[in-house]
């Protein structure tokens, strides 16, 4: 009979790939900042028109895009 030994090997490997992960952090900082600001401009714009317009013109104006009469 022959007997079999089972050896097990832990390997670790470390990655210093720090300099892309702050880089893809600044990215998505950067993408969120832009992404707020048309936010903040959207709404500023859609309050000025109610402003100027009045909720009633504004609702004629978008049923009148909507279905063309």
């Amino acid at each position: 009979m022959k007997s079999a030994a089972i050896t097990k090997t832990r390997t670790q490997a470390k990655s210093s790939v720090f300099v892309s992960d702050k880089v893809a952090m600044g990215s998505i900082a950067a993408m969120g900042g832009v992404s707020a600001a048309i936010g903040v401009w959207s709404v500023l714009c859609f309050a000025a028109a109610l402003l100027n317009n009045g909720p009633i013109e504004m609702f004629k104006g978008a049923f009148t895009a909507l279905t063309g009469i």
